[in-house]
């Protein structure tokens, strides 16, 4: 690496702990890397606080030049406290934990935290309340709008239980910004900060609500079209192979083992029935079945013999080849159409069939199905599987006459 990109990277580097490398997608592991994030900034605040009051001791704007012992002592007690919370919600990552609740505790234990910095600061008297509002930003990241409005209460009475009572005397004041002790016991001041404060934790909560609302909306909107666009570009694919297929194929077997291979796992099918018009054109014959590799355990292997006359009162396949239009059947024990005799021999799962038309002539149709607990098909993939079965139809069209031609040579 050159030496200009080094000494770039070595003044970056501390960055990486603000480094977001989260989306904003509700699964397990991107919490897991949110709470990470929260983790790091946690680090750099305890750290910075610290920091924060030695230079106001240093620069003079407490009771003394320099941190009382006592003081000194509580802060670093407290900064400890928190280093060590922070660690043990690392370590505590790597096991398996209910993340909401988990989170939901850390930023509870924060606010505590917080609480005790800003009574070591001067209670109602310390600039440094709006710490609070770091655990309420978070809940509303992390958890929900929910959440941080329930921060923004604990922090409010937190706030509120150190103004009181350090209002009526019963907690003792602890002197560390001396310019701000002419306001303690004064209730005009107290009461404007029990206002002011609670007022800023709500309206911090509902705009950090508003902001993940809107920002989860946006994301979530986002995922469905990427995950649409993918959908068209598989079925694209899928659509090519198979035009493919009726080129690369030598036979009609090929092309029809290698569209079954393709539509099984495209959409996640459980099973796959390839059902052909026979010579006579009298009935479909089952030429081949194809099941999911998932279920390489589970298959019968016998061959079903599946014959189906092209009448109408053959059932829902049967129509759909002499009607030439596709079915999708959700709930096959309710569907009046439905052949108990063929039901009982190929199994009764949501299907749904689509005839195989070439230049108007039926070459077959297409059947598939799925089981209840992997859901029935909706209908972009009905939409797929019309589009294939048309695409298929074409390419055994292909097939057929290309082995008439070698017939005839």
């Amino acid at each position: 690496m050159p030496t200009a990109d080094r000494a770039q990277e070595s003044i970056l580097s501390p960055l990486k702990l603000f480094e977001i490398d989260f989306e904003l997608i509700d699964t397990r592991t991107e919490r897991i890397k949110k709470i990470r994030w929260i983790i790091r900034l946690r680090f750099a605040i305890s750290a910075g606080i610290v920091a924060l009051m030695f230079f106001t001791g240093w620069q003079g704007l407490t009771q003394q030049p320099d941190l009382t012992r006592n003081t000194l002592v509580a802060t670093l007690i407290t900064s400890g406290v928190a280093f060590l919370l922070n660690i043990a919600y690392y370590l505590a990552l790597r096991r398996q934990i209910n993340l909401s609740a988990f989170v939901f505790l850390q930023l509870l234990i924060d606010i505590f935290l917080f609480t005790s910095y800003v009574y070591r600061t001067g209670g109602v008297t310390s600039p440094f309340s709006f710490l609070y509002m770091l655990p309420i930003i978070a809940g509303a990241i992390l958890v929900s709008s929910g959440t941080a409005v329930a921060l923004a209460v604990l922090a409010s009475a937190c706030f509120g239980t150190l103004a009181v009572l350090g209002g009526v005397g019963a907690l003792e004041h602890v002197s560390y910004f001396v310019d701000m002790d002419i306001f303690v016991g004064k209730w005009n001041y107290v009461s404007l900060m029990l206002i002011v404060n609670p007022f800023s934790f709500f309206a911090v909560a509902g705009l950090a609500s508003f902001l993940m609302t809107q920002v989860r909306s946006k994301t979530d909107a986002l995922t469905q079209t990427t995950l649409r666009l993918d959908r068209q570009a598989q079925m694209l694919q899928m659509l090519y192979q198979v035009s493919r297929s009726a080129v690369l194929a030598k036979n009609q077997a090929e092309v029809v083992n290698q569209i079954g291979q393709l539509l099984v796992r495209g959409l996640n099918l459980d099973r796959v029935l390839f059902y052909l018009v026979s010579p006579d054109r009298t009935k479909l014959v089952l030429a081949r079945e194809f099941y999911h590799p998932r279920l390489h355990d589970q298959i019968d292997r016998d061959t079903l013999q599946v014959e189906i006359p092209l009448t109408r009162d053959a059932g829902v396949t049967a129509r759909c080849a002499l009607d030439q239009k596709p079915e999708n059947v959700p709930d096959p024990l309710h569907h009046p159409l439905i052949n108990q005799g063929l039901a009982e021999r190929i199994g009764l799962n949501p299907f749904a069939v689509a005839p195989m038309v070439a230049h108007r002539e039926l070459i077959g149709v297409l059947g598939v199905d799925r089981k209840f607990e992997l859901g029935v098909l909706d209908d972009d993939d009905f939409q797929i599987l019309i589009a294939f079965a048309d695409q298929a139809a074409v390419a055994l069209r292909t097939s057929q006459l290309e082995r008439r031609v070698d017939e005839w040579g």
